[in-house]
C-alpha cells in the first residue's frame, strides 16, 4: 500500500497548495482593499482640501465682487453728481451769456437814451434861442441898433462886448434896457 500512501500526500499538497493560494489571494485582496482604502482616503482628503480652497476662493471672489459693485455704485453716484454740476454749469453759462447780451443791449439803449436826453435838453435851448431870434427879428422893424444889441446879448450871455459893456444875465429872457458899463 505504499502506493496508496502516496496519493494522500498529493491530495494534501494540493490542499496545501490551494490553501496557500487562497491565503495569498486573501492577503492580496486585503492588501488591495487596504491600498484602495488609503488611496480613497487620500483622494477624499485631497478633494476636501480642494473644496475648502474653492470655497475660500469663492468667498474671496464674492467679497471682491461686492466691493466692485459698491465701487461701481459709488462711481455712478459721483457720475450723477458730476453730470448735475455740468448741467448747472451749462445753465449758469447760458444765464451769464444772456445777462451779458442783455447788459450789452441795455448799455446800447442807455447810451441812446443819454444821447436822446442830451438832444432833448438842447432842443428847449435851441427852441428858446429860435424864439428869441424871432422876437428880435419882429421887433427890428425900424429899430436896427436895438435889435443888434439884443442879438449880441442872446448869443454872448454874461460876456463883455468890445466896448466894455456887460450884458445883464437876463438879456435872453427879454429884459429891455440899455446895458451898463462894466466897473473898471
Amino acid at each position: 500500500m505504499p502506493a496508496e500512501a502516496r496519493p494522500a500526500p498529493a491530495k494534501v499538497s494540493r490542499f496545501n497548495l490551494g490553501l496557500a493560494a487562497a491565503v495569498v489571494a486573501l492577503v492580496l485582496i486585503g492588501w488591495q482593499w487596504l491600498d484602495s482604502r488609503q488611496h480613497g482616503n487620500a483622494l477624499e482628503q485631497d478633494l476636501g482640501r480642494r473644496l475648502a480652497e474653492f470655497d475660500s476662493r469663492n468667498k474671496e471672489s464674492q467679497i471682491v465682487a461686492a466691493r466692485a459693485q459698491e465701487e461701481s455704485r459709488q462711481a455712478m453716484v459721483k457720475l450723477g453728481m458730476l453730470e448735475q454740476k455740468l448741467t448747472e454749469s451749462q445753465n449758469q453759462q447760458v444765464a451769464l451769456e444772456s445777462l451779458y447780451q442783455e447788459l450789452s443791449r441795455n448799455r446800447d439803449e442807455w447810451v441812446l437814451a443819454e444821447i436822446e436826453q442830451i438832444l432833448a435838453d438842447r432842443q428847449p435851448a435851441t427852441a428858446a434861442r429860435r424864439q428869441s431870434q424871432g422876437r428880435i427879428d419882429r421887433a427890428a422893424n425900424g429899430r436896427q441898433p436895438l435889435a443888434t444889441a439884443r442879438q449880441t446879448a442872446v448869443h454872448q450871455p454874461a460876456q463883455g462886448d468890445s466896448h466894455g459893456y456887460r450884458t445883464p444875465s437876463g438879456a435872453a429872457g427879454g429884459r429891455c434896457g440899455r446895458s451898463q458899463p462894466a466897473p473898471r
